[in-house]
């Protein structure tokens, strides 16, 4: 229930951040989401041209099809993309600590939360949770968009 929440809250959260540059189709497509027609928005957004999703919202179309695989029934699909999702997050979050000469010991200090929730993200132990995006993204002073973004 907690994963479904986390998931949730991350498909809103990058549902407002996101810039679509065909903004009218993924429109029809969350329409058709929001109606209860999931396995024709997941079919959809698979067959969609390519620049549906602009260049950066990598991460939102693993969650979008996570999500909508997910509520089609397509559970191994749905692990797939959402797995996909979070390595390029830790993808992203590792280049801008990289870039801004931190580690993972002084991102968690400076996150204040445990270390151990870094290397356990790190290592496919556990998943990152919202709220420690969050403290993460303040301590590397970057909006959270940017660990969403290539």
């Amino acid at each position: 229930m907690k994963k479904k929440l986390f998931l949730l809250l991350i498909f809103f959260i990058f549902s407002f951040v996101s810039c679509v540059s065909n903004s009218q189709l993924h429109t029809v497509f969350v329409t058709e989401a929001q109606n209860g027609n999931y396995e024709l928005a997941y079919t959809n957004i698979q067959d969609a041209p390519k620049n549906l999703y602009s260049s950066y919202d990598d991460v939102l179309k693993m969650l979008d099809l996570g999500l909508l695989a997910h509520y089609s029934g397509l559970n191994q699909e749905s692990v797939n993309y959402l797995n996909q999702a979070e390595n390029l997050i830790y993808e992203k979050y590792s280049k801008i600590r990289d870039r801004k000469g931190f580690t993972d010991f002084s991102v968690a200090k400076e996150a204040n939360i445990p270390p151990a929730s870094i290397y356990d993200w790190k290592n496919g132990r556990s998943k990152p949770k919202i709220d420690k995006i969050v403290k993460i993204a303040k301590a590397l002073d970057v909006p959270i968009e940017e660990l969403m973004e290539n």
